[in-house]
């Protein structure tokens, strides 16, 4: 009966071991390591220089999107506007861009 009483403790010990290694190898491929886009895949997707002197406001747009879309900083953005409010933004309102 003693082999039974061991398996009936390691069993458990195993699945659990199992278990950490598992979140180790599937979490530690994120772990501390960033997803760097490589420059190609972003040139053609809303990352290029914006040519325009002023943004129009969309539905749903913030600040950082409409920095991610037309290619200009967020502080660039704001020092252009210095009487826009980021947390206030409406459709159809024009974000200076450039002077």
């Amino acid at each position: 009966m003693r082999p039974r009483r061991l398996v009936r403790y390691l069993a458990p010990m195993a699945l659990v071991g199992f278990a950490v290694v598992v979140v180790a190898v599937v979490g530690g491929s994120s772990s501390g390591k960033r997803h760097v886009t490589p420059p190609a895949a972003t040139v053609g997707a809303h990352h290029h220089r914006s040519h325009h002197r002023f943004y129009r406001v969309r539905r749903g747009d913030t600040l950082s999107r409409i920095a991610l879309r037309t290619g200009i900083g967020v502080a660039a953005i704001e020092t252009l506007n210095p009487r826009l409010d980021p947390h206030a933004l409406r459709p159809g309102q024009r974000v200076k861009l450039r002077r």
